[in-house]
């Protein structure tokens, strides 16, 4: 995506302002939550002449990215329309894109945060999975009851014999729930 903003922004220094534009919401339509191309149109929308949807778009990219320099440039702008600073927006892209390339940065950081963060909560849930099975199951309890009364032909007459491991647990989990 960062790809996107920097061809949209070499249409900007070339004077292409109708693929900038292009790319830029092709960019918001692929991430709405993409404050960089949302910085980078509201400064086209400047260029345009169009100060309600730089203003807009500035602000949304704010409220996605509150350290977005260019999005803060543009209010700046619009908020000091003799100071000739709109002007300055597109002259220094270089600068521009070194602060996108820092929010690229910061953007990632949290995508990588939240990953390892998902990662430790399912190996957390795995661990627990496993504690909980690993006392054995009432299926394992009752399979290993049928496999030692299956030799033993008076088992299922009432002859008294002694209880295997599987049945005393089997028998002590139901004293507990009663």
């Amino acid at each position: 995506m960062f790809e996107l903003i920097l061809q949209a922004d070499r249409a900007m220094a070339e004077g292409q302002f109708d693929r900038a534009e292009r790319t830029y919401w092709q960019l918001i339509e692929l991430d709405p939550s993409n404050a960089m191309a949302l910085a980078g149109l509201a400064r086209f929308s400047i260029e345009r002449g169009d100060d309600r949807l730089a203003r807009a778009l500035a602000r949304r990219a704010l409220s996605i990215d509150p350290e977005s320099i260019l999005a803060k440039r543009v209010l700046d702008a619009l908020d000091n329309p003799g100071s000739g600073k709109a002007s300055s927006l597109t002259k220094d892209l270089t600068l521009v894109a070194a602060e996108q390339l820092e929010a690229l940065g910061r953007r990632r950081r949290q995508i990588l945060e939240a990953q390892a963060a998902a990662e430790e909560a399912a190996e957390e849930a795995a661990a627990a999975l496993k504690e909980a099975s690993s006392g054995g199951s009432i299926r394992a309890e009752i399979e290993a009851e049928a496999a030692a009364g299956a030799g033993d032909p008076a088992a299922g007459r009432g002859a008294t014999r002694s209880k295997s491991p599987a049945e005393e647990a089997h028998k002590a989990r139901r004293v507990s729930l009663e």
